[in-house]
Protein backbone atom coordinates (compact mmCIF):
# COMPACT_ATOMS: atom_id res chain seq x y z
CA UNK A 1 0.00 0.00 0.00
CA UNK A 2 1.21 3.49 -0.01
CA UNK A 3 1.08 4.09 3.50
CA UNK A 4 3.71 1.08 3.84
CA UNK A 5 5.99 2.00 0.95
CA UNK A 6 6.23 5.79 1.40
CA UNK A 7 5.97 6.41 5.35
CA UNK A 8 9.78 5.55 6.01
CA UNK A 9 9.95 7.51 9.05
CA UNK A 10 7.23 5.91 10.51
CA UNK A 11 8.44 2.45 10.20
CA UNK A 12 11.72 3.37 10.78
CA UNK A 13 10.74 4.89 14.07
CA UNK A 14 9.07 1.60 15.15
CA UNK A 15 11.29 -0.85 14.00
CA UNK A 16 14.30 0.38 13.42
CA UNK A 17 15.51 0.16 17.43
CA UNK A 18 15.29 -3.85 17.34
CA UNK A 19 16.37 -4.76 14.22
CA UNK A 20 17.77 -2.02 11.79
CA UNK A 21 19.23 -4.18 9.67
CA UNK A 22 15.71 -5.94 9.00
CA UNK A 23 13.99 -2.55 8.62
CA UNK A 24 16.14 -1.59 5.72
CA UNK A 25 16.25 -5.20 3.94
CA UNK A 26 12.06 -4.40 4.24
CA UNK A 27 12.44 -1.03 2.72
CA UNK A 28 14.56 -2.74 -0.15
CA UNK A 29 12.14 -5.23 -0.65
CA UNK A 30 9.36 -2.76 -1.77
CA UNK A 31 7.63 -3.84 -5.06
CA UNK A 32 8.96 -3.45 -8.29
CA UNK A 33 6.93 -1.20 -9.82
CA UNK A 34 7.36 1.96 -7.07
CA UNK A 35 11.05 1.24 -7.29
CA UNK A 36 11.05 2.13 -10.96
CA UNK A 37 8.41 5.03 -9.96
CA UNK A 38 10.71 6.50 -7.30
CA UNK A 39 14.03 6.30 -9.58
CA UNK A 40 11.66 8.39 -12.04
CA UNK A 41 11.36 11.07 -9.63
CA UNK A 42 15.16 11.20 -8.84
CA UNK A 43 16.32 11.27 -12.01
CA UNK A 44 13.61 13.63 -13.06
CA UNK A 45 14.64 16.15 -10.22
CA UNK A 46 18.09 16.17 -11.53
CA UNK A 47 17.28 17.15 -14.67
CA UNK A 48 15.41 20.18 -13.68
CA UNK A 49 18.35 20.90 -11.10
CA UNK A 50 21.13 20.95 -14.01
CA UNK A 51 18.69 23.00 -16.65
CA UNK A 52 18.16 25.59 -13.68
CA UNK A 53 21.83 25.87 -13.04
CA UNK A 54 22.61 26.48 -16.69
CA UNK A 55 19.81 28.49 -17.24
CA UNK A 56 20.75 31.24 -14.29
CA UNK A 57 24.53 31.22 -15.95
CA UNK A 58 23.42 32.83 -19.07
CA UNK A 59 23.12 36.51 -18.71
CA UNK A 60 20.55 36.59 -21.37
CA UNK A 61 17.09 35.40 -20.80
CA UNK A 62 15.02 34.11 -23.04
CA UNK A 63 12.74 37.11 -23.09
CA UNK A 64 15.75 38.67 -24.81
CA UNK A 65 16.31 36.81 -27.16
CA UNK A 66 16.60 37.91 -30.95
CA UNK A 67 15.92 35.41 -33.98
CA UNK A 68 18.10 36.86 -37.12
CA UNK A 69 15.76 37.21 -39.89
CA UNK A 70 18.53 35.71 -42.58
CA UNK A 71 18.54 33.12 -45.31
CA UNK A 72 18.65 29.53 -44.70
CA UNK A 73 22.82 29.66 -45.37
CA UNK A 74 23.14 31.85 -42.35
CA UNK A 75 20.39 31.03 -40.28
CA UNK A 76 22.09 31.06 -36.50
CA UNK A 77 20.83 30.23 -33.02
CA UNK A 78 19.77 33.15 -30.59
CA UNK A 79 22.14 35.69 -29.20
CA UNK A 80 22.71 33.23 -25.82
CA UNK A 81 23.53 30.51 -27.92
CA UNK A 82 27.34 30.11 -28.51
CA UNK A 83 28.74 30.44 -32.32
CA UNK A 84 32.10 29.97 -31.91
CA UNK A 85 31.76 26.42 -33.17
CA UNK A 86 30.86 27.80 -36.73
CA UNK A 87 31.88 31.32 -37.20
CA UNK A 88 35.74 31.70 -37.42
CA UNK A 89 37.65 34.78 -36.69
CA UNK A 90 41.47 33.51 -36.74
CA UNK A 91 43.65 35.05 -38.68
CA UNK A 92 42.08 33.09 -41.83
CA UNK A 93 38.86 34.85 -41.89
CA UNK A 94 39.61 37.96 -39.58
CA UNK A 95 41.96 40.77 -40.63
CA UNK A 96 42.56 44.09 -38.70
CA UNK A 97 43.00 46.72 -40.68
CA UNK A 98 42.85 49.79 -38.45
CA UNK A 99 43.31 50.36 -34.98
CA UNK A 100 43.95 53.49 -32.83
CA UNK A 101 43.43 54.99 -28.97
CA UNK A 102 39.97 54.48 -29.87
CA UNK A 103 38.33 52.17 -32.86
CA UNK A 104 39.20 49.25 -34.06
CA UNK A 105 38.47 47.80 -37.77
CA UNK A 106 38.23 44.12 -38.89
CA UNK A 107 37.92 42.78 -41.93
CA UNK A 108 35.54 39.27 -41.08
CA UNK A 109 34.97 36.82 -43.90
CA UNK A 110 31.73 35.03 -43.81
CA UNK A 111 31.04 31.36 -43.64
CA UNK A 112 28.20 29.15 -43.87
CA UNK A 113 25.96 29.18 -41.26
CA UNK A 114 27.57 32.90 -39.67
CA UNK A 115 24.66 35.42 -38.93
CA UNK A 116 25.10 38.70 -37.57
CA UNK A 117 24.65 37.70 -34.16
CA UNK A 118 27.46 35.06 -34.41
CA UNK A 119 29.61 38.19 -35.32
CA UNK A 120 28.84 39.86 -32.80
CA UNK A 121 29.13 37.36 -30.32
CA UNK A 122 32.93 36.44 -31.52
CA UNK A 123 33.53 40.06 -31.29
CA UNK A 124 32.05 40.75 -28.13
CA UNK A 125 30.14 43.61 -29.08
CA UNK A 126 27.38 45.54 -27.87
CA UNK A 127 23.74 43.23 -27.94
CA UNK A 128 21.76 46.32 -27.18
CA UNK A 129 23.55 47.16 -31.11
CA UNK A 130 22.67 44.32 -32.37
CA UNK A 131 19.45 44.76 -31.74
CA UNK A 132 18.47 48.18 -33.44
CA UNK A 133 20.40 47.18 -36.41
CA UNK A 134 18.34 44.07 -37.39
CA UNK A 135 15.29 45.73 -36.00
CA UNK A 136 15.38 47.95 -38.58
CA UNK A 137 13.38 46.24 -41.53
CA UNK A 138 15.00 48.00 -44.40
CA UNK A 139 18.69 47.57 -43.02
CA UNK A 140 17.57 43.79 -42.29
CA UNK A 141 16.21 43.40 -45.65
CA UNK A 142 19.94 44.20 -46.78
CA UNK A 143 21.45 42.14 -44.77
CA UNK A 144 19.43 39.02 -46.01
CA UNK A 145 21.43 39.39 -48.96
CA UNK A 146 24.78 38.34 -47.44
CA UNK A 147 26.26 35.03 -48.89
CA UNK A 148 29.37 32.97 -47.77
CA UNK A 149 32.34 34.64 -48.77
CA UNK A 150 31.10 37.97 -48.64
CA UNK A 151 33.00 40.48 -46.19
CA UNK A 152 32.21 42.49 -43.54
CA UNK A 153 34.02 45.72 -42.79
CA UNK A 154 33.34 46.45 -39.02
CA UNK A 155 34.32 49.24 -37.04
CA UNK A 156 33.74 49.82 -32.91
CA UNK A 157 35.04 51.11 -29.89
CA UNK A 158 37.58 49.45 -28.12
CA UNK A 159 36.21 50.33 -24.75
CA UNK A 160 32.50 50.36 -25.00
CA UNK A 161 32.51 47.43 -27.85
CA UNK A 162 29.89 49.87 -29.23
CA UNK A 163 29.20 49.41 -33.27
CA UNK A 164 30.60 52.42 -35.20
CA UNK A 165 30.18 51.14 -38.71
CA UNK A 166 29.74 48.34 -40.72
CA UNK A 167 29.99 47.67 -44.26
CA UNK A 168 30.01 45.55 -47.27
CA UNK A 169 30.26 45.62 -50.78
CA UNK A 170 26.91 45.16 -53.09
CA UNK A 171 28.94 44.92 -56.11
CA UNK A 172 32.26 45.52 -57.53
CA UNK A 173 31.18 49.56 -57.30
CA UNK A 174 29.10 49.91 -55.08
CA UNK A 175 29.76 49.55 -51.15
CA UNK A 176 26.44 49.53 -48.46
CA UNK A 177 27.07 51.36 -45.19
CA UNK A 178 25.44 51.21 -41.74
CA UNK A 179 27.02 53.69 -39.77
CA UNK A 180 25.95 55.42 -36.13
CA UNK A 181 23.34 58.30 -36.50
CA UNK A 182 25.35 61.22 -35.00
CA UNK A 183 21.87 62.43 -33.33
CA UNK A 184 21.29 59.49 -31.45
CA UNK A 185 24.13 56.83 -31.07
CA UNK A 186 22.08 54.49 -30.30
CA UNK A 187 20.43 54.54 -33.86
CA UNK A 188 22.12 53.53 -37.62
CA UNK A 189 21.53 54.85 -40.91
CA UNK A 190 22.43 53.70 -44.00
CA UNK A 191 24.00 55.22 -46.84
CA UNK A 192 25.11 53.76 -50.05
CA UNK A 193 28.72 54.52 -51.93
CA UNK A 194 29.97 54.39 -55.40
CA UNK A 195 33.57 53.53 -55.70
CA UNK A 196 35.86 56.01 -57.62
CA UNK A 197 36.83 54.77 -60.68
CA UNK A 198 39.58 55.85 -63.02
CA UNK A 199 40.50 54.92 -66.23
CA UNK A 200 44.32 55.48 -67.49
CA UNK A 201 45.70 55.13 -70.54
CA UNK A 202 48.79 52.44 -70.97
CA UNK A 203 51.54 52.04 -73.64
CA UNK A 204 53.73 48.79 -73.88
CA UNK A 205 56.39 47.74 -76.20
CA UNK A 206 56.78 44.44 -77.11
CA UNK A 207 59.81 42.29 -78.73
CA UNK A 208 59.10 39.29 -80.25
CA UNK A 209 61.98 36.75 -79.51
CA UNK A 210 60.93 33.40 -78.69
CA UNK A 211 56.57 33.32 -78.54
CA UNK A 212 54.08 36.17 -78.95
CA UNK A 213 52.66 34.70 -75.58
CA UNK A 214 56.02 34.24 -73.68
CA UNK A 215 57.31 37.74 -74.72
CA UNK A 216 54.20 39.06 -73.06
CA UNK A 217 54.64 37.29 -70.00
CA UNK A 218 58.14 39.59 -69.92
CA UNK A 219 56.66 42.45 -70.77
CA UNK A 220 53.57 42.16 -68.07
CA UNK A 221 51.49 42.68 -70.53
CA UNK A 222 48.04 40.88 -69.47
CA UNK A 223 47.24 37.98 -71.68
CA UNK A 224 43.43 39.92 -72.46
CA UNK A 225 45.31 42.66 -74.60
CA UNK A 226 47.54 39.78 -76.27
CA UNK A 227 44.05 37.64 -77.58
CA UNK A 228 42.58 41.13 -78.46
CA UNK A 229 45.57 41.93 -80.80
CA UNK A 230 45.39 38.61 -82.47
CA UNK A 231 41.35 39.65 -83.22
CA UNK A 232 42.61 42.59 -84.46
CA UNK A 233 44.77 41.34 -87.14
CA UNK A 234 43.24 37.87 -87.67
CA UNK A 235 42.65 38.79 -91.26
CA UNK A 236 45.92 39.96 -92.36
CA UNK A 237 48.25 38.14 -89.82
CA UNK A 238 48.52 34.13 -89.34
CA UNK A 239 49.65 33.92 -85.95
CA UNK A 240 51.01 30.14 -86.15
CA UNK A 241 52.59 30.57 -89.11
CA UNK A 242 53.92 34.58 -89.70
CA UNK A 243 55.55 36.13 -86.95
CA UNK A 244 59.09 36.52 -87.16
CA UNK A 245 62.02 37.70 -84.12
CA UNK A 246 62.97 40.90 -83.78
CA UNK A 247 59.00 41.80 -84.91
CA UNK A 248 57.45 44.74 -82.77
CA UNK A 249 54.03 45.71 -81.70
CA UNK A 250 53.80 49.10 -79.91
CA UNK A 251 49.99 49.29 -78.01
CA UNK A 252 47.62 51.91 -76.49
CA UNK A 253 45.26 50.33 -74.23
CA UNK A 254 43.06 51.40 -71.23
CA UNK A 255 43.66 50.07 -67.64
CA UNK A 256 40.35 50.46 -65.34
CA UNK A 257 41.35 51.37 -61.30
CA UNK A 258 39.21 50.87 -58.38
CA UNK A 259 39.56 53.16 -55.77
CA UNK A 260 43.33 53.17 -56.95
CA UNK A 261 43.67 49.26 -57.19
CA UNK A 262 43.68 48.09 -60.84
CA UNK A 263 40.44 45.66 -61.48
CA UNK A 264 40.54 45.66 -65.57
CA UNK A 265 42.23 46.28 -68.65
CA UNK A 266 41.30 46.27 -72.13
CA UNK A 267 40.47 47.42 -74.71
CA UNK A 268 43.23 48.14 -76.73
CA UNK A 269 42.72 51.68 -78.46
CA UNK A 270 46.01 51.79 -81.17
CA UNK A 271 48.61 49.27 -81.84
CA UNK A 272 51.19 49.30 -84.55
CA UNK A 273 52.06 45.93 -85.30
CA UNK A 274 56.09 45.22 -87.48
CA UNK A 275 55.50 42.02 -88.74
CA UNK A 276 58.58 40.52 -90.91
CA UNK A 277 59.37 44.82 -92.17
CA UNK A 278 55.81 45.66 -93.03
CA UNK A 279 53.74 47.96 -90.84
CA UNK A 280 49.73 47.07 -89.67
CA UNK A 281 48.16 50.07 -87.81
CA UNK A 282 45.08 49.88 -86.14
CA UNK A 283 42.85 52.83 -84.30
CA UNK A 284 39.90 51.57 -82.51
CA UNK A 285 36.44 53.76 -83.32
CA UNK A 286 32.91 53.32 -81.90
CA UNK A 287 30.08 55.16 -83.92
CA UNK A 288 26.16 53.90 -82.80
CA UNK A 289 26.69 50.62 -84.70
CA UNK A 290 29.43 49.55 -82.01
CA UNK A 291 33.47 49.90 -81.73
CA UNK A 292 35.22 48.14 -85.06
CA UNK A 293 39.32 48.30 -85.86
CA UNK A 294 40.10 50.52 -89.18
CA UNK A 295 43.63 51.46 -90.51
CA UNK A 296 44.44 54.82 -90.21
CA UNK A 297 43.15 55.58 -93.24
CA UNK A 298 39.36 54.38 -92.43
CA UNK A 299 39.39 51.34 -94.15
CA UNK A 300 37.97 48.56 -91.98
CA UNK A 301 41.07 45.55 -90.54
CA UNK A 302 37.47 43.34 -90.59
CA UNK A 303 37.73 41.30 -93.75
CA UNK A 304 34.66 39.95 -95.12
CA UNK A 305 36.27 36.54 -94.53
CA UNK A 306 38.64 35.05 -91.68
CA UNK A 307 41.76 32.58 -93.33
CA UNK A 308 41.84 30.30 -90.75
CA UNK A 309 38.29 29.11 -89.25
CA UNK A 310 40.06 26.83 -86.35
CA UNK A 311 42.73 27.29 -83.75
CA UNK A 312 45.54 24.38 -85.12
CA UNK A 313 48.66 23.27 -84.63
CA UNK A 314 50.00 23.12 -87.95
CA UNK A 315 49.55 22.93 -91.24
CA UNK A 316 49.45 19.35 -92.32
CA UNK A 317 48.94 19.78 -96.06
CA UNK A 318 48.89 22.86 -98.62
CA UNK A 319 46.73 23.77 -101.39
CA UNK A 320 48.47 21.85 -104.24
CA UNK A 321 47.36 20.30 -107.69
CA UNK A 322 49.72 17.87 -107.53
CA UNK A 323 49.58 16.09 -104.24
CA UNK A 324 49.65 12.00 -103.55
CA UNK A 325 46.75 11.83 -101.49
CA UNK A 326 47.65 9.90 -98.36
CA UNK A 327 44.59 6.83 -98.29
CA UNK A 328 44.12 6.40 -101.97
CA UNK A 329 47.87 6.97 -103.18
CA UNK A 330 47.39 8.77 -106.23
CA UNK A 331 48.14 11.91 -107.51
CA UNK A 332 45.28 13.99 -106.71
CA UNK A 333 44.78 18.07 -106.55
CA UNK A 334 44.38 19.17 -103.19
CA UNK A 335 41.98 21.71 -103.77
CA UNK A 336 41.99 23.52 -100.08
CA UNK A 337 44.42 23.71 -96.71
CA UNK A 338 44.28 21.33 -93.97
CA UNK A 339 44.39 22.29 -90.36
CA UNK A 340 45.82 20.02 -88.15
CA UNK A 341 43.73 20.17 -84.81
CA UNK A 342 42.80 17.67 -82.08
CA UNK A 343 39.49 16.24 -81.86
CA UNK A 344 36.82 18.33 -81.14
CA UNK A 345 38.33 21.71 -81.80
CA UNK A 346 35.85 24.04 -82.61
CA UNK A 347 35.27 24.78 -86.08
CA UNK A 348 33.94 28.57 -87.22
CA UNK A 349 32.14 30.05 -90.18
CA UNK A 350 34.81 32.26 -92.71
CA UNK A 351 32.44 34.68 -93.08
CA UNK A 352 28.12 35.61 -93.02
CA UNK A 353 26.45 33.50 -95.08
CA UNK A 354 23.70 30.29 -95.14
CA UNK A 355 24.55 27.01 -94.89
CA UNK A 356 23.85 25.27 -98.33
CA UNK A 357 24.73 21.75 -97.29
CA UNK A 358 25.36 20.09 -94.21
CA UNK A 359 26.00 16.18 -93.76
CA UNK A 360 27.58 13.71 -95.11
CA UNK A 361 29.58 14.59 -98.60
CA UNK A 362 31.48 11.18 -99.87
CA UNK A 363 35.47 11.76 -98.73
CA UNK A 364 34.88 14.73 -97.40
CA UNK A 365 32.79 12.66 -94.12
CA UNK A 366 30.53 14.92 -91.82
CA UNK A 367 30.89 18.07 -94.34
CA UNK A 368 29.52 21.73 -94.38
CA UNK A 369 28.92 24.30 -97.12
CA UNK A 370 28.28 28.08 -96.59
CA UNK A 371 27.31 29.84 -99.31
CA UNK A 372 28.08 33.48 -98.72
CA UNK A 373 26.58 36.04 -101.30
CA UNK A 374 26.26 34.96 -105.16
CA UNK A 375 30.74 35.15 -105.49
CA UNK A 376 31.95 33.41 -102.47
CA UNK A 377 31.21 29.87 -100.50
CA UNK A 378 33.57 27.80 -98.36
CA UNK A 379 33.35 24.23 -97.65
CA UNK A 380 34.36 22.63 -94.07
CA UNK A 381 35.46 18.88 -94.10
CA UNK A 382 36.19 15.70 -91.99
CA UNK A 383 33.95 17.35 -88.96
CA UNK A 384 33.74 14.73 -86.21
CA UNK A 385 30.25 16.24 -85.07
CA UNK A 386 27.53 19.62 -85.74
CA UNK A 387 26.43 22.12 -84.29
CA UNK A 388 23.04 21.22 -83.14
CA UNK A 389 21.80 24.10 -83.50
CA UNK A 390 22.28 24.69 -87.08
CA UNK A 391 20.65 22.53 -90.35
CA UNK A 392 20.71 23.00 -93.97
CA UNK A 393 19.16 26.53 -94.48
CA UNK A 394 20.43 28.23 -91.24
CA UNK A 395 22.42 31.42 -91.46
CA UNK A 396 25.82 32.18 -89.26
CA UNK A 397 27.44 34.97 -88.48
CA UNK A 398 31.02 35.39 -88.95
CA UNK A 399 32.99 33.60 -86.59
CA UNK A 400 29.95 31.21 -85.41
CA UNK A 401 30.95 27.65 -84.60
CA UNK A 402 29.46 25.38 -86.95
CA UNK A 403 30.65 21.70 -85.89
CA UNK A 404 34.40 20.71 -84.62
CA UNK A 405 37.08 19.07 -85.74
CA UNK A 406 36.97 15.41 -86.59
CA UNK A 407 38.97 12.55 -89.04
CA UNK A 408 35.42 11.27 -91.10
CA UNK A 409 35.64 10.14 -94.33
CA UNK A 410 38.99 10.03 -96.06
CA UNK A 411 41.21 10.98 -93.59
CA UNK A 412 44.42 9.82 -92.11
CA UNK A 413 44.34 11.99 -88.73
CA UNK A 414 42.08 14.77 -87.09
CA UNK A 415 42.28 17.72 -89.00
CA UNK A 416 39.95 20.17 -91.02
CA UNK A 417 39.89 20.70 -94.57
CA UNK A 418 39.52 23.73 -95.64
CA UNK A 419 38.08 25.03 -99.02
CA UNK A 420 37.71 28.69 -100.47
CA UNK A 421 35.63 29.02 -103.92
CA UNK A 422 34.98 32.03 -105.79
CA UNK A 423 32.21 32.18 -108.56
CA UNK A 424 32.43 28.35 -108.01
CA UNK A 425 36.41 27.90 -108.80
CA UNK A 426 38.85 26.61 -106.06
CA UNK A 427 41.21 29.34 -104.30
CA UNK A 428 43.98 28.93 -102.05
CA UNK A 429 42.45 30.28 -98.76
CA UNK A 430 45.80 31.26 -97.45
CA UNK A 431 46.96 33.69 -100.58
CA UNK A 432 43.25 34.26 -102.29
CA UNK A 433 42.58 38.72 -101.63
CA UNK A 434 39.89 38.46 -99.01
CA UNK A 435 37.34 41.75 -99.66
CA UNK A 436 36.96 43.75 -97.39
CA UNK A 437 33.94 45.08 -94.35
CA UNK A 438 32.77 48.15 -94.44
CA UNK A 439 34.93 51.38 -93.83
CA UNK A 440 34.36 54.39 -92.38
CA UNK A 441 31.26 55.90 -92.57
CA UNK A 442 31.01 59.24 -94.48
CA UNK A 443 29.45 61.31 -91.67
CA UNK A 444 32.25 60.01 -89.47
CA UNK A 445 35.45 60.49 -91.03
CA UNK A 446 36.28 63.91 -89.74
CA UNK A 447 35.92 62.93 -86.28
CA UNK A 448 37.68 59.57 -87.09
CA UNK A 449 40.49 61.45 -88.30
CA UNK A 450 40.83 63.39 -85.43
CA UNK A 451 40.89 60.68 -83.18
CA UNK A 452 43.10 59.21 -85.00
CA UNK A 453 45.80 61.82 -85.26
CA UNK A 454 45.89 61.86 -81.54
CA UNK A 455 46.42 58.49 -81.20
CA UNK A 456 48.81 58.10 -83.56
CA UNK A 457 50.30 61.06 -82.27
CA UNK A 458 50.77 59.26 -78.99
CA UNK A 459 52.18 56.05 -80.26
CA UNK A 460 55.08 57.61 -81.82
CA UNK A 461 55.69 59.95 -78.99
CA UNK A 462 56.41 56.64 -76.69
CA UNK A 463 58.28 54.63 -80.06
CA UNK A 464 60.83 57.90 -79.87
CA UNK A 465 61.21 57.31 -75.95
CA UNK A 466 61.94 53.94 -76.61
CA UNK A 467 64.22 54.47 -79.04
CA UNK A 468 66.24 57.36 -77.62
CA UNK A 469 69.52 55.69 -76.59
CA UNK A 470 70.22 57.28 -73.52
CA UNK A 471 67.30 54.88 -72.25
CA UNK A 472 67.22 52.32 -74.46
CA UNK A 473 68.10 49.65 -71.85
CA UNK A 474 65.44 51.15 -69.01
CA UNK A 475 63.80 48.34 -66.98
CA UNK A 476 60.76 50.43 -67.44
CA UNK A 477 59.28 48.81 -70.31
CA UNK A 478 55.22 49.82 -69.48
CA UNK A 479 54.04 53.02 -68.99
CA UNK A 480 50.68 55.50 -68.10
CA UNK A 481 49.22 58.04 -68.10
CA UNK A 482 45.85 59.91 -67.52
Amino acid sequence: STQSTWDHNEYLDSNFADNPKKAYLKILKLNKKNRYTLAFIVISFTIIWLFLGKHNSNNISRSQEIKLNLPESHQQANLNANPESSLDISQNSTQNINQNSSNITKIIKIKKNDSLSSVFYSLKLNQNNLYNIISNKNINNNLKKLKPGQELEITYNKSTKKLESLSYFLDKFHKYIIYKNPDNSEKYLTKTEKLDISEKISYTKLTINSSLFEDAQKENLPVSIVLQIIDIFTWDIDFAQDLRQGDTIDILYKEYYLEGDKYAVGPVLAVNFNNNNKIYSAIRYENEDGANYYTPEGLSLRKAFIRSPVKFTRISSRFSLGRKHPILHKIRAHKGVDYAAPTGTPIKAAGDGKIIHYGRKGGYGKAAIIQHGNKYSTLYGHMSRYNNKLRTGSTVKQGQIIGYVGQTGLASGPHLHFEFRVNGIHKNPLTVPLPKADSIPKNHKSKFKSSTNQLLAVLDKYNNFYNNPDIKNTDNTQLAFK
